[in-house]
């Protein structure tokens, strides 16, 4: 006996389809494995990191802005802004 199975294709929109997704940390890791899962949903995406270089090169589609980001200790802010 020869049981035939039939796997029918489930069309499904993208998830974050029209939506803006800001990663930080998307150049390298978790951060970057984040975007490129946001950017397969359909998702506009905006990268920050420490790394100018690092980001241009992940990057990849033009439609991903980057933005540099310098990092701080909460321990070196002016005390105003704690």
């Amino acid at each position: 006996m020869n049981a035939a199975i039939t796997v029918s294709h489930i069309e499904r929109n993208p998830e974050l389809l029209g939506q803006t997704v800001v990663v930080i940390g998307g150049s390298a890791g978790i951060g970057l494995e984040t975007a490129r899962r946001a950017s397969a949903e359909g998702a506009k995406l905006i990268l920050t990191g420490r790394s100018p270089e690092r980001l241009q090169r992940e990057r990849g589609p033009s439609s991903v802005s980057v933005m540099p980001a310098k990092i701080m200790q909460a321990s070196s802010w002016p005390v105003e802004s704690r």
